[in-house]
């Protein structure tokens, strides 16, 4: 009897793509040193020469490149759980977060209605009273966005 290698097989062929970009970049990176990116006087600028001037910032730029990566997955990752709930149960996925995090979500108190809009009273220019529909929609939006961000 043969064994089933089926769901072996992606992640061995992610990993060897992985493998071989790795490979490529550093035998790339090998080739690129020893053409010079620039000649000065005759003096050969090389890649290596830049490091000193920019090791900063390319720190930084991998920082942010972990960080979006790392919120993506994050992401992603919500994501699936949300739909594996949504399937679990047999209902769409905005319906699971109807149930899960909307429903929990209070209606804006008077004083937060109060606090913002004495906040906006400058720009706002009309009466508590003419805005405070508004103001609830507002506020009830925010809270709404800040519980499924919280939920994930």
């Amino acid at each position: 009897m043969r064994p089933d290698l089926g769901r072996f097989a992606p992640p061995f062929f992610v990993c060897l793509f992985f493998g071989c970009a790795v490979c490529a970049s550093q035998a790339f990176g090998q080739a690129k040193q020893k053409e010079p990116l620039a000649v000065v006087a005759g003096q050969p600028i090389y890649d290596d020469d830049l490091l000193p001037f920019v090791q900063a910032q390319v720190f930084q730029l991998r920082v942010q490149e972990y960080e979006v990566k790392s919120k993506a997955l994050e992401n992603l990752v919500n994501q699936k759980l949300l739909e594996a709930e949504a399937k679990k149960k047999g209902i769409p996925t905005e319906k699971v977060l109807a149930q899960e995090v909307d429903a929990k979500v209070p209606e804006p108190t008077e004083a937060e209605l109060q606090a913002l809009y004495i906040v906006q009273k400058e720009q706002l220019r009309k009466s508590f009273d003419e805005l405070k529909p508004q103001l609830q929609q507002l506020l009830k939006r925010a809270k709404l966005q800040q519980a499924r961000q919280d939920y994930y």
